[in-house]
């Protein structure tokens, strides 16, 4: 099959969009399928292709998004869509996968109707809990109201709708969504998360912060969002050091609230607890969840939460709150334990793992069995028979229509 993933999101813009969409085409190109993603061009994407070795990478010009809070994203400019098309015609794909909404899903969404392709779709965001933390001035209703609408006549274009989980499903099928809807979580590749050497972390973090060596650790892997419920986090670190003194929590990701997080640390007096460690490429985060202790994930927004799972294959115990993805993934307390959005819970539970040996080994086990039903093998097996049976579907839909057509002409 020759596969197009359209998205308004990709490397060097870090999400977890990007790696579901980079996870599932690794997991496709080694079945001999040819996978091409369309997508905005950032500063230095280029370079970062080259750099990561990625192959069919069409990029088009772009603008940044400059919402509040958020000026990572960009968007395509509308007049790059004859050359999206032009570049379709070349590729002559069997089908499109739209991964978001905005203008590079626009444009998939309308070539591959205009072509008659099998078109399938992944909703990956709860822009509903965006909209009202980016957004809180504009009134719930109407930004559900929006969502809601916006979602219905995006997705009811397709041929499918993929969710993570149960719980995104449920909320489009509230939205309006009349196509059929599968579940199908992301993966994580286990070949990626095999062989982590946790000495390349400690140098790396030696290097930043050499005090914190050797001291109990928590880690969070992440965008650097409001929407990631990150003061939380810091408020967890001020409550567990009244137990454990010297706790440190590394941070690993960049966003537009490191220095709104870097004057609370410093008014909390944490400078010495929390230490930034920026940007860390994919494929090497394995080696800081296997140094750290703990993977700490408190955002409440998670379609899927698949950092958590990544951790897990490492055997590295999370401690999350369980709403939404992170509930969907964790289901209960798998592989460590799933709280609610309480600082005294969430931190009880962290120095439970951290002062217990025998809890953490056995949670530590359990996450590494539990983490197996989400290997990219397992789950490119399901989306490559979702593939298959939508272009099989759409060639007896096209040839019903052909005929019924030629029909009429008579």
């Amino acid at each position: 099959m020759v596969i197009v993933y359209a998205t308004d999101n990709y490397w060097p813009r870090i999400s977890g969009m990007a790696v579901s969409i980079e996870t599932f085409k690794r997991g496709l190109e080694r079945r001999g399928h040819e996978v091409h993603v369309f997508c905005p061009n950032y500063p230095d994407a280029d370079i970062s292709d080259i750099e990561m070795k990625r192959t069919n990478i069409h990029r088009f010009s772009s603008y940044e998004m400059k919402f509040i809070l958020n000026t990572e994203d960009a968007m395509v400019h509308l007049f790059q869509r004859s050359k999206v098309f032009e570049t379709l015609d070349v590729i002559k794909p069997d089908l499109i996968h739209v991964q978001t909404e905005f203008t590079m899903g626009k444009f998939a969404i309308e070539y591959a109707r205009k072509r008659h392709l099998p078109l399938i779709a992944t909703s990956h965001t709860h822009f509903e809990e965006y909209i009202k933390i980016y957004f809180p001035f504009i009134p719930k209703y109407f930004a559900s109201h929006y969502v809601r609408t916006r979602s219905k006549l995006t997705y009811n274009k397709t041929d499918i709708l993929l969710v993570p989980t149960e719980p995104i499903k449920e909320l489009q099928l509230r939205n309006g969504v009349k196509v059929p809807i599968e579940i199908l979580p992301t993966g994580a590749d286990e070949s990626v998360f095999s062989n982590a050497d946790p000495e390349i972390a400690k140098k790396k973090i030696k290097s930043i912060s050499p005090k914190s060596i050797g001291k109990k650790s928590m880690l969070y892997v992440g965008r650097l969002g409001i929407e990631k419920n990150l003061h939380f986090l810091i408020d967890v670190v001020e409550r567990v050091k009244k137990d454990i003194p010297d706790i440190v929590l590394f941070m690993i990701g960049e966003g537009p609230i490191r220095d709104a997080m870097e004057y609370i640390i410093k008014q909390k007096n944490l400078e010495e607890n929390v230490y930034f460690l920026g940007y860390v490429p994919h494929q090497e985060i394995k080696h800081y969840f296997t140094y750290c202790d703990v993977f700490t994930f408190p955002s409440r927004t998670e379609t899927q939460g698949l950092v958590t799972v990544e951790s897990m294959m490492c055997g590295t115990p999370v401690v999350g709150v369980g709403e939404l993805g992170t509930k969907s993934v964790m289901q209960g307390d798998n592989g460590g334990f799933m709280v609610s959005c309480k600082v005294e819970e969430f931190a009880m539970r962290t120095i439970q793992l951290l002062n217990d040996k025998v809890l953490y080994k056995q949670k530590s086990e359990e996450a590494k069995i539990f983490s197996q039903q989400f290997s990219i093998h397992a789950l490119t097996d399901r989306l490559e028979r979702i593939y298959e049976a939508t272009i099989k579907k759409k060639r007896v839909k096209l040839i019903q229509w052909l005929t019924n057509k030629n029909s009429r002409i008579k």
